[in-house]
């Protein structure tokens, strides 16, 4: 009867047992799926947040009493692809503000209306991102920048010359490989032809751009960090010398094929007999922003 009950006892404990180290089992199991799944969330989360690219925003602006912006850029930079894009938008875009579409506020008349804020805003609507740094130059602060980067070796397409209002010279460019100053490089990407093309200006600051950076690329990295962090003197501007600096280091290393230029897609409308617009082409800028995000 002892034997009997002695067994039956241990029948009990080796069942609970079990019972234990099944729940044990369970609960380790459960323990390694949910380190399993929030690893891979945290690594999918930090992947997506390292790719995002950030936003800046170039605006160049005339150096008239209340002054417009004559050339916008978006610069997006990611860092961990070394990825590099310049997208320009046309000062004269239809920026989608106003009372209806002939009152319509261009690109460039935002800047006059609002300063910076009301140009980041009208980009950010007209692209559907989100800009958290911006850079302003005017003509004054363009020169000095030029006198410390140094001169430029450019090949001048066409002659170019532009008279001041008093009919004296302002500056005239003749064709063929030249190296620009400071006054010769400003001539060069404020230029606008007889027939008002402002694309085709467009063309020659992007390539004035890339000749800039590909002369900044053949210097060392620091050499690029500590001219920027001891002459970062824009016109007007949320980002530090420090993250100016820490920015031209960073792109001394970017392989020169991940360094790509565009317009905002569109084509140039009559607003009125005297006036032209440029009216982007949705579908294709979207394809163009999401080219940022590789």
């Amino acid at each position: 009867m002892r034997r009997r009950k002695y067994h039956i006892r241990l029948g009990k404990l080796m069942a609970f047992i079990l019972v234990i180290i099944a729940l044990c089992g369970a609960l380790v199991y459960a323990a390694a799926s949910i380190y399993r799944y929030v690893s891979m969330k945290s690594d999918t989360g930090t992947a997506e947040t390292a790719s995002a690219p950030d936003y800046y925003l170039l605006v160049g602006i005339n150096n008239d009493p209340v002054p417009s912006a004559e050339t916008v850029i978006v610069c997006s930079v990611d860092r961990k692809t070394k990825h590099l894009e310049l997208i320009s938008v046309p000062a004269s875009t239809s920026s989608g503000l106003g009372i209806d579409a002939k009152n319509q506020i261009t690109v460039g008349e935002a800047y006059r209306k609002g300063g910076v804020i009301e140009t980041k805003s009208c980009i950010e609507n007209l692209m559907h991102i989100r800009i958290n740094h911006f850079i302003i130059f005017n003509e004054k602060t363009f020169n000095e920048a030029m006198n410390h980067f140094g001169n430029i070796n450019l090949y001048v397409e066409q002659e170019m010359m532009h008279n001041k209002g008093d009919g004296t010279a302002d500056f005239h460019l003749y064709t063929g490989y030249q190296t620009l100053d400071a006054n010769g490089a400003m001539a060069y990407v404020r230029y606008m032809d007889p027939e008002q093309d402002e694309i085709a200006r467009i063309q020659r600051q992007q390539r004035f751009m890339k000749t800039c950076l590909l002369q900044m690329q053949q210097h060392y990295a620091v050499t690029n960090w500590e001219m920027v962090r001891h002459y970062w003197a824009p016109y007007y501007s949320n980002v530090t010398y420090k993250e100016a600096a820490s920015l031209a280091y960073d792109i001394t290393g970017f392989p020169a094929e991940n360094i790509q230029f565009a317009i905002l897609p569109g084509e140039m409308e009559n607003k009125d007999k005297n006036t032209k617009v440029w009216v982007v082409n949705p579908i294709e800028m979207q394809k163009t922003i999401a080219s940022t995000m590789n």
